[in-house]
């Protein structure tokens, strides 16, 4: 399941809502498993949202995060691989 969110100026208090929604997985209470794509794009994402949604998507079947034309700069030396490909969980 792709879910496309570009362009909607969420925020870093927005990413935070998504990463708790994600790591929760709504009724059921385990993270999400069914999202696989996320496009955050164009969102004024700063640096400490990427932090946030780094966190609380781990475990979740999310395979691509997509965050450009966001703001990363003051994290962007600690998560620069995000920058480019932006995420894509090891497994």
């Amino acid at each position: 399941m792709i879910l496309n969110l570009q362009g909607n100026v969420i925020g870093d208090l927005g990413s935070k809502y998504i990463a708790e929604g994600m790591s929760r997985g709504g009724v059921t209470g385990n993270p999400n498993q069914t999202l696989k794509s996320l496009d955050l794009g164009l969102n004024e994402i700063t640096g400490d949202g990427l932090e946030v949604l780094h966190q609380g998507l781990k475990g979740t079947g999310l395979t691509h995060l997509y965050l450009s034309k966001n703001p990363l700069k003051n994290k962007v030396g600690k998560y620069n691989r995000y920058h480019y490909f932006l995420y894509r969980e090891r497994r």
